[in-house]
């Protein structure tokens, strides 16, 4: 080749380098949007608004991918459409609360966190088909001792024409193992999509329950906060008679006002669980959580026994993240192997025919193999991460296995910690502290107790009965978690069988009844002090025994039979001031009346004004003011 052929090549080289290295038809700015300096100033990319024809001069080709991308269409729409994968779960079938069934059904065909992940396996499910595919053969085409300058050919004894063809091959079976190694990327998202509908099983029963305990507090809290205005009702007029002083209604006051404060509060926490309830289940069209009915039988367990390790065995048999280790344990022995395959070397087998003009054609073949002279860098290493990967599935297959057990000996000792308390608070410390407000009442009417202790007895008995729902709630959300954690394998049905004792919570209408008529014999006259033979001041005795009564509570007070207690014979009884008649304060209970006969009333104030006889207060019936006289009588007694 001469000089001049030289200097072509020469200037050949230099334009196809500055075609190369120079800038396109934009400025660099203009493929940008970072913000320059302090300035504020950002760049305009005007790449982003120029048309996307990827395949705009090739028909077939937009063609063929328009079918594709219809095809992954409709597999996409599929999987959406697809049951869940806890839809046929026992404990989605047959919950032990029927009413969070309902909530599971909807939380699974809603939830929008599920749909990406149900977009996944269709990705997985593309990526399954190329991996492992055979590599396209390569074609190409050499020209060789062309004469310069370009693009003028001429004739040379030495021009060749040469056309080759190659094709790589993955050598021992490498490329079955990848596309299985794919295929099971496939069975693990769908296990994690299985886990994930677990996990949102379990959010939302502890959102269910936390939902439950709050309405739970309220209506306690609301009972209560009519209660107090029955006994502040009782200790105006107690007042009005001089019988308490102001300093104690006003506490009491202060006291409800309170209570009121703490229930705007609770109606707040009462909706903001509300609307993470409808959030876990996408806020299907139509529902609202205030509907919400938690209409579940109390459950009363009286034995609390399984087998842990039994049970652990079984529930790892359809865990989700239990199986999901063991299919990748499977899934990295593939890849072990496929590492040790990696030894083995690859190989590219060429062929090509060269066609001279004034020579003689040739056929030439080739053979391409790697030589491993990098071992320890590239095999070396990709076995050493495959094998140290294998080993940590085994380890997190232990850590489940512990952490699954260590869940259900919790819930078993929390359980059984539930059912005792239940127990306790049915039987002694709800009973005990209605009995205790029941007799502070008749004590605070007989002017026997400060308004303080009977506002304490007050806030004590609504401490254990919110006590005892709560641990109510805790036995049924104790036994929903362990059948949504173990994917239905453990049963609640037994130990969801009501106690017939424990009947509905009947709420404070007994302390309604009693401070209600304390109101009424407030509103005739103040009640007599009672003194034993011995003439010292005893308040009247209260049978405190618990008793068979429904759902631990006492029905009513019992007296004990025989004489009453006799007053004071030279103690007069004072009459106290008309007060304004009370309005009814709650549907629970009815406030007394005073006689709407006027001549009647009247007739009973003249009565009460005149002074005692000896011969009316030798008789014990009518100093005590029994509630059936009192009633007959409209309001009066005999002086």
């Amino acid at each position: 080749m001469g000089h001049s052929g030289r200097a072509g090549w020469l200037g050949v080289s230099a334009l196809l380098c500055a075609l190369l290295t120079a800038p396109g038809p934009g400025l660099a700015g203009d493929y940008t949007a970072i913000e320059v300096g302090s300035s504020g100033e950002i760049l305009e990319n005007s790449a982003l608004h120029q048309p996307k024809h990827y395949l705009r001069d090739d028909a077939d080709l937009n063609q063929r991918v328009c079918t594709l991308l219809a095809d992954m269409d409709a597999l996409l729409l599929a999987l959406h459409a697809a049951p869940a994968q806890l839809a046929d779960n026992p404990a989605v079938q047959y919950p032990a609360d029927a009413e969070l069934g309902e909530l599971f059904s909807l939380a699974l065909e809603n939830n929008p966190e599920l749909t990406p992940m149900r977009t996944k396996l269709g990705a997985l499910a593309a990526r399954t088909r190329f991996e492992g595919a055979k590599m396209d053969p390569m074609l190409g085409l050499e020209l060789d001792d062309l004469n310069s300058p370009l693009p003028v050919l001429r004739q040379s004894r030495d021009l060749r024409v040469r056309v080759m063809l190659s094709q790589e091959f993955e050598s021992y079976g490498k490329r079955g193992l990848r596309r299985e190694i794919a295929h099971m990327d496939e069975l693990k998202k769908e296990l994690e999509l299985k886990q994930k509908e677990l996990d949102l099983l379990l959010e939302l029963t502890e959102a269910y329950y936390d939902l439950f305990g709050s309405r739970a507090r309220l209506r306690a809290l609301e009972q209560n906060i009519k209660l107090m205005g029955v006994l502040i009702e009782l200790a105006n007029r107690k007042y009005s008679a001089g019988h308490t002083p102001l300093a104690a209604v006003m506490a009491a006051q202060v006291e409800q006002t309170e209570m009121e404060a703490m229930r705007i509060e609770l109606q707040n926490l009462i909706r903001q669980q509300e609307v993470r309830v409808e959030g876990l289940l996408g806020r299907p069209a139509g529902f609202k959580a205030d509907c919400l009915r938690f209409d579940a039988i109390y459950p009363l367990p009286t034995s609390i026994e399984w087998d842990n390790p039994q049970l652990l065995q079984e529930l790892l048999a359809c865990r989700p993240d239990y199986q999901l280790l063991e299919l990748s344990a499977d899934q990295q022995d593939l890849r072990l192997e496929l590492a040790e395959r990696d030894y083995r070397p690859d190989y590219t087998l060429s062929a090509s025919y060269s066609v001279s003009p004034m020579g003689q054609d040739m056929l030439m073949a080739g053979v391409e193999v790697p030589l491993f002279t990098h071992k320890e860098e590239r095999q070396d290493a990709m076995l050493q991460e495959a094998q140290a990967e294998r080993a940590m599935v085994d380890d997190e297959r232990e850590a489940l296995e512990n952490m699954l057990l260590s869940e259900l000996e919790t819930f078993q000792h929390e359980l059984n910690m539930h059912a005792q308390l239940v127990e306790l608070y049915r039987k002694g410390l709800v009973p005990q502290s209605r009995l205790a407000l029941d007799s502070n009442i008749a004590a605070y009417s007989a002017n026997m107790m400060d308004l303080s202790d009977l506002i304490m007895s007050q806030q004590s008995m609504l401490t254990q009965q919110q006590e005892l729902e709560q641990n109510y709630i805790h036995i049924l959300h104790t036994l929903t978690d362990l059948q949504v954690m173990s994917c239905g394998v453990f049963d609640p049905a037994p130990y969801m069988l009501p106690d017939p004792e424990a009947g509905a919570m009947n709420g404070l209408s007994q302390p309604f009844d009693l401070a209600n008529q304390a109101i009424a014999e407030s509103t005739r006259i103040p009640a007599p002090r009672f003194r034993t033979l011995d003439g010292e001041d005893q308040p009247p005795h209260i049978d405190a025994s618990p008793g068979d009564s429904d759902g631990g509570f006492i029905d009513e007070l019992k007296l004990p039979p025989g004489p009453r207690p006799q007053p004071e014979p030279d103690v007069k009884a004072e009459p106290e001031p008309a007060v304004q008649e009370a309005k009814p304060l709650d549907p629970f209970y009815q406030p007394f009346e005073p006689g709407k006969d006027k001549d009647t009333d009247a007739e009973g104030a003249d009565r009460e004004a005149e002074p005692e006889s000896e011969s009316d207060a030798a008789q014990p019936e009518h100093a005590a003011g029994t509630e059936g006289e009192a009633e007959t009588t409209g309001g009066s007694t005999d002086g």
